[in-house]
This record gives C-alpha cells, sequence and structure tokens, in this order.
C-alpha cells in the first residue's frame, strides 16, 4: 500500500452523471443539494454549527462534493470538482471525524480538510472499506479518528476483505496493517484515544486498540478469556459485554471494560443473559436483562428481579442522568410499548413515562437516548409507524418536556447539544429543551 501526497483519485469509468440520486426538492434547497436528505451526512462544527456533506451534481453541471451550514443555509465550500463518481455517493461512504471528511471510491480513500475542503491526501486500500449501513449513529464507512479534533491523531480503517489499517490522520502515512480471517468492526470508545474492535463468527472476539500503536491494548476471547463475547457496545468510556464460556467450566456473565486501558472493571458471572438486549452502566452499576427480557439484573454481584411492570419483557435500556429508564413491550397480546424509570442503586421505581404504542418494533436500542438531562423515545400513538412522535422526559422526574409530531422514524442521538433526528424525506437538528426546530433538509418553505 502506498501514499502519495494530494493523490487525485480517477473517475470510475462505470459510473456516469446520469446515475444520480434524485433531487431532495426544488428551489432553495435544490440550490444547495441536489441530492436525498438520506444521502447527506451531518456533523456538527464549533464554528458554524451543524453542516451537512454530500455530494452536489444539478444538472448541467459538474458534480462536487459540497460541505452546507444549515442553520446559515449557507454553501461552505466546494470540493473534488468534476469527479463523475461523485454522482452514485451516498452517506455510506463518508465520514466526518476529527479535522477531516473522508471519503470511500471503490478501493481508494480521500481525505478532505474540513474546514476548506481542501484535498490532504489519498491512499488506495487492500479493498473497498467496510460500511455500517444501519442507519445509527455510526452510519457510514469503517473509518474511526478518536483523537482530539487539535494536535496529532491517527485514523483507523477497515475494509471487506478484513484488513485493519491504521494512517497519520494529517499526512496519510501509513502506520501499520494488519489482516484477520473473518469480518471486523471498529467503533470509536467516547472521550479517550481507542477504539473497540469485534471480530465476528463463528464467536465474537473483542479487541481495543490505540491505532497510533501496531499492537492492541487487550483482546478477549481467546488465550485468558475463552468466551464468546456477545452484545459488545461502547457506552461513554467503558465498554460492555455479554459472555459466555468456550471451555468446561461453563461460566456467563457480563464484562466491563476500561476503554482507555483496555483492563477489565468488572467480570460479573450471571446466568440466562439476554442476548437481544444491548446492556447498559451508571456508575460502578451494570444492568442487563435474563430469561427473555422476564427478569433484570443488576451487577457485580447482585441477584435478578422480575420485570419492572408485570406481563412485560424488557426490550432496551438508557442511561438517563440519575435514572435508569427500562423500555418494556407486552409479553401478550398487542406488543405494547412502556417506558418506566428505575432508581440504579435500589431499582426502586421513580416514574412511569406511560404506554408509547406499538411501533417501531424494531431497532430497540436506538429508540432511547439521553443528554444526562432529558431522555428522548419514538412513540407511536395510533400504532402506525407513518405517524410517530418523539417524546422529551426529564430524567429526574420523569415529568414530560415536550412532544413532537416526526412521521415515519428512523433514528436520532444527541450532538453537539443539539437532538439530530432523521425521518423519511428529512433529517432534522431540534432543541433539547423544547423540541423546536433548529435546522433542517430540505429547508422549511
Amino acid at each position: 500500500m502506498q501514499i502519495r501526497g494530494q493523490i487525485q483519485l480517477t473517475a470510475d469509468g462505470g459510473m456516469i452523471i446520469s446515475a444520480r440520486k434524485e433531487a431532495a426538492a426544488g428551489g432553495e434547497s435544490a440550490k444547495l443539494f441536489a441530492a436525498s436528505p438520506g444521502a447527506l451526512t451531518l456533523a456538527h462544527d464549533p464554528r458554524v454549527g451543524f453542516v451537512a456533506y454530500g455530494a452536489h451534481v444539478p444538472d448541467g453541471e459538474p458534480p462536487r462534493f459540497r460541505a452546507v451550514a444549515l442553520e446559515r443555509k449557507q454553501v461552505l465550500w466546494d470540493g473534488l470538482q468534476g469527479q463523475s463518481w461523485l454522482a452514485d455517493l451516498d452517506r455510506a461512504r463518508v465520514r466526518v471525524a476529527g479535522p477531516n471528511v473522508y471519503i470511500g471510491n471503490g478501493r481508494g480513500l480521500v481525505a478532505l480538510d474540513r474546514a476548506t475542503g481542501v484535498q490532504r491526501w489519498g491512499a488506495q486500500l487492500t479493498d473497498a472499506l467496510q460500511e455500517d449501513t444501519d442507519g445509527g449513529p455510526n452510519h457510514g464507512p469503517a473509518i474511526v479518528d478518536p483523537f482530539p479534533a487539535t494536535g496529532r491523531g491517527a485514523i483507523l480503517v477497515a475494509t471487506i476483505d478484513n484488513v485493519l489499517c491504521a494512517f497519520d490522520r494529517d499526512s496519510g502515512q501509513v502506520l501499520w496493517t494488519k489482516r484477520y480471517e473473518k469480518k471486523i468492526d471498529i467503533e470509536p470508545v467516547e472521550g479517550v484515544p481507542s477504539v473497540l474492535l469485534r471480530r465476528n463468527f463463528p464467536f465474537m472476539k473483542l479487541e481495543v486498540w490505540n491505532p497510533g500503536y501496531a499492537q492492541p491494548l487487550a483482546v478477549y476471547g481467546e488465550e485468558n478469556w475463552n468466551s464468546d463475547f456477545n452484545r459488545p457496545v461502547v457506552r461513554g468510556a467503558v465498554i460492555l459485554a455479554q459472555y459466555e464460556s468456550l471451555g468446561d467450566d461453563d461460566r456467563e456473565g457480563v464484562a466491563v471494560i476500561d476503554g482507555l486501558t483496555g483492563k477489565p472493571h468488572v467480570f460479573d458471572e450471571v446466568s440466562d443473559l439476554e442476548e437481544e438486549v444491548w446492556p447498559v452502566a451508571i456508575g460502578p452499576r451494570v444492568f442487563c436483562a435474563r430469561k427473555d427480557g422476564d427478569e433484570l439484573y443488576a451487577g457485580p454481584r447482585g441477584r435478578p428481579v422480575p420485570a419492572p411492570v408485570p406481563y412485560h419483557k424488557i426490550v432496551a435500556f438508557c442511561a438517563g442522568g440519575p435514572t435508569l429508564f427500562v423500555m418494556l413491550k407486552k409479553s401478550q397480546g398487542t406488543a405494547v410499548r412502556r417506558v418506566v424509570g428505575l432508581d440504579p442503586g435500589t431499582l426502586a421505581f421513580r416514574f412511569d413515562c406511560g404506554e408509547a404504542g406499538t411501533e417501531p418494533d424494531d431497532k430497540w436500542h436506538r429508540q432511547m437516548v439521553s443528554d444526562g438531562y432529558s431522555v428522548v423515545f419514538v412513540a407511536s400513538p395510533g400504532d402506525d409507524e407513518d405517524q410517530c412522535e418523539l417524546r422529551s422526559v426529564d430524567t429526574s422526574t420523569g415529568r414530560t418536556l415536550w412532544t413532537r409530531p416526526v412521521g415515519e422514524w428512523k433514528s436520532h442521538q444527541f450532538e453537539g447539544g443539539a437532538l439530530v433526528c432523521r425521518v423519511r424525506g428529512k433529517v432534522m437538528v431540534l432543541r433539547p429543551d423544547n423540541g423546536q426546530t433548529v435546522a433542517q433538509f430540505p429547508l422549511e418553505g
């Protein structure tokens, strides 16, 4: 693999400009982006607020990659002028991280300066980028930069031929590469220069990396940790995973791993954990579902208790400030969802946020998000997935702060002090205190 300064990747001969995405809307929106909202990558910039990044390929004009400040409704810059492969670009191949914007093109990678759009470097990869396309916070190519935006940094890149490669983010110099036998995916650890790497199938293995070094900080799932790790997720600065021994000792439980050092805080043995419910942690406590969601386990060294609402199963947890939020659905009959708040220390019932309808009935771990002060979850008062609403409640009291109809919900998450919500045909930035629109695309009016 070789790096060349200021590489201009050639156009993909199999793509033509006429294969562009359908324009999002007429008028002012089309002037900013001739692309659908679902094709745009949104990221917060402390200088100008939320910025949308994506291909702009208007009729009769050369294609380009564009950055637009949504709150200002202003084009910040255009880059990669005239590259025909941009006609087929969507957000699955765009990652905004640290000071750069990274764009995948076949087996190529381009790094643009986030502030100016000037190409900083380009690289040829061993294969196409691995992509996360589930619509959540990590949607996009497998590129992770866990370092502060200022100063030196390195990125990790994963490709579909199971190669992990680290680059200097300023120069594009290759720092090291490693090939795996099975599929890998990567996720940054919040607030520390570390990355969680998952090795998939037939059993899940975990590695914790600092991209600046060619050896992992820790490896779980082999050698001293002969286990299969289910549901490994990053929660703040820790990594949570449910494990099951592959040896003769028949051990299973939940692990809490320090994201900075890779060392375990807790290996808590507990049986019959529910693999489909993602664990959460609040302070020293870790929470899991047991027995198909019929029970709640609080560790370390705790004991299981029945689900907090009779005749309901646990489907999701959310750590919301001083409260453990639990989403449940009815065990029998119509699978109506309900959200309640528990004291994380005692599991005492604090408040009931009420029924939330039957839709959506998937992506459970993404249906509730918190900034510490509020929890926002998606509801469907009429049990219609096309008529969803967001509900925000205070994490201390359970008091409803606001509700807002959004249509067909896709995702929502806190970023840059705001709530970013994607629905069919629209991406919105909302104020967390009242749910009012800060910016959106297509533009209002």
